[in-house]
């Protein structure tokens, strides 16, 4: 699945709340939020020795782009990568801190970079950038068979989903 197919099928199951304001406010909180969620996964590896969980890494990185891609939407802007350096990669755990504290602080308008450094960021994990959306799109599928509606948000079938995660799963890990 391509970048831009994804921004496509994300409308599918966003949300509106009624106003641009209130639309964006809640895309940026839902992308601070998914950071902190693959940040966790850092933190338990670090402080308590976790193995890191690379089918839940490459949701929360998908999840990230869900937000990205809706807030793109909002502001009716296009996801692309054409503008970015395409030979860049993150070489180390370090530059991954740092590019997830960028994508926090939210400060570009146009979040298409946020978007090219997550799919650098599962480079360097080796998990298929590609998969990992085509994948978070049939979570959404099997959360949501026909749009969000907020009774499905919280009654939702983990297990299902997280099949779904690991489907054709394969990745070698760094």
């Amino acid at each position: 699945m391509t970048i831009k197919q994804y921004q496509i099928e994300c409308k599918r199951t966003c949300p509106s709340l009624g106003s641009r304001e209130k639309d964006l406010l809640h895309m940026e909180l839902g992308i601070i939020t998914e950071v902190g969620e693959a940040l966790d996964i850092f933190k338990k590896n670090l402080a308590y020795g976790k193995p890191i969980d690379y089918v839940n890494l490459g949701e929360e990185l998908a999840d990230i782009c869900w937000y990205i891609c809706n807030y793109q939407t909002f502001i009716n802007k296009e996801t692309n990568f054409k503008e970015y350096y395409l030979g860049y990669e993150i070489s180390n755990e370090e530059e991954i801190f740092e590019t997830f504290k960028e994508i926090v602080n939210c400060k570009e308008y146009d979040r298409n970079i946020y978007l090219f450094n997550i799919r650098c960021i599962a480079k360097f994990y080796n998990l298929n950038f590609e998969q990992l959306l085509d994948r978070n799109i049939k979570k959404l599928k099997i959360r949501f068979p026909d749009k969000f509606t907020k009774e499905q948000a919280l009654n939702r079938d983990l297990d299902s989903e997280r099949q779904v995660l690991e489907n054709g799963y394969n990745v070698d890990i760094p």
